[in-house]
């Protein structure tokens, strides 16, 4: 199967991407690899700019080094700047084409009037010297519309190439508004606007599906003991389990703290709890070790409340739904999986 040439640009970009991480001795997380990938596709020429005074000194990229990149580049701050300095140079892209269309205009009504006078003053004259002034007058505009039109294509061509790069940027800053900094998954935007689009396709469809909301266990005592750095490693770590565990079209998103969402789409609440255990299990088969001192610091696991969405459903009570079963499974001990029709067969056992 041949695949779209945007799709195998990804690919392309996405093996100079990994080629560069493992050339530096790197982790693949995902937020190195989401440096490595804008530079590859050259989203952010500051950005290559900058790697490529490194390696140019012969120096390794290594993981401070690539910290310190990604506070500078991939900062709140600098994502504001990007949008403004994207969304300025299209709206002055549009602005130049709009100038185009307007020379365009004018230039085809002289035409259309000199085409006019022409067509009234040679209408039943036989005056040769009349005659042979009118058509040497329109072979001049003729040819004057001609070289505008040439010099004009030259320009849209330009145009056409500007505006692709910049989609490409925009597609970037789209990606990065959409991506949770630390773990890079999605974030709540992208968690919001995902399920607002899976109501409307169950609506519209009758396909079901299901959310499964993640929480890690303990995790603030493992904070507090083994610091914040840590802590971080332990959100990248699950959340690149999870991303890694659930099916193609599932989404995975950082909901917020160490709690994360998992959209199911067209999946049954059996289906979802049986890949919510295949989740949790992957998470508790990972042993953490500490990067700075190479100390095993044990397993993390992760408890998981799954719900599937009713006919009379809106995304505040799925997840009110979603977030009972999540409580439940947390009173229940941690480590484990709580799917609604339990809640349903315990109430009716009571």
């Amino acid at each position: 199967m041949t695949l779209p040439d945007d799709v195998a640009r990804t690919y392309q970009i996405a093996e100079h991407a990994i080629a560069k991480i493992k050339t530096n001795d790197l982790a693949a997380f995902p937020p190195n690899y989401e440096i490595w990938f804008s530079y590859a596709a050259g989203f952010n020429p500051a950005l290559n700019k900058r790697i490529n005074e490194i390696l140019r000194s012969g120096q390794v990229v290594d993981q401070q080094t690539l910290e310190t990149i990604r506070e500078e580049f991939f900062g709140a701050g600098s994502f504001e700047e990007r949008v403004d300095e994207v969304g300025g140079k299209l709206s002055g892209k549009v602005s130049e084409i709009l100038e185009l269309i307007n020379e365009a205009a004018g230039l085809t009504d002289n035409y259309s009037d000199g085409l006019e006078y022409a067509s009234k003053n040679l209408s039943g004259t036989l005056d040769k010297t009349k005659i042979k002034a009118i058509v040497k007058k329109l072979i001049s505009m003729t040819d004057e519309v001609g070289k505008s039109n040439r010099a004009m294509s030259g320009k849209l061509l330009d145009s056409e190439q500007e505006i692709a790069a910049l989609k490409e940027a925009l597609e970037s800053v789209r990606y990065e508004a959409m991506t949770d900094q630390l773990t890079g998954i999605g974030n709540r935007k992208r968690f919001d606007r995902a399920m607002d689009e899976a109501m409307v396709t169950a609506e519209a469809t009758g396909e079901p599906f299901s959310l499964l909301v993640c929480d890690i266990d303990h995790f603030k005592k493992f904070n507090d003991t083994h610091g914040h750095q840590t802590g971080d490693q332990v959100l990248r770590l699950v959340a690149s389990t999870i991303k890694a565990t659930m099916p193609n079209g599932g989404i995975a998103c950082r909901y917020g703290g160490e709690e994360f969402c998992v959209i199911l789409p067209v999946t049954r609440a059996g289906a979802a709890k049986d890949m919510a255990n295949a989740i949790r299990q992957a998470v508790m088969g990972k042993e953490l070790v500490k990067r700075t001192t190479g100390e095993t610091l044990g397993r993390v696991t992760i408890s998981i409340g799954v719900a599937e969405l009713n006919a009379s459903d809106s995304v505040i009570s799925l997840m009110e739904r979603a977030d009972k079963c999540l409580y439940a499974a947390k009173n229940a001990g941690r480590n484990r999986v709580v799917a609604e029709t339990e809640l349903d067969q315990q109430q009716d056992a009571a």
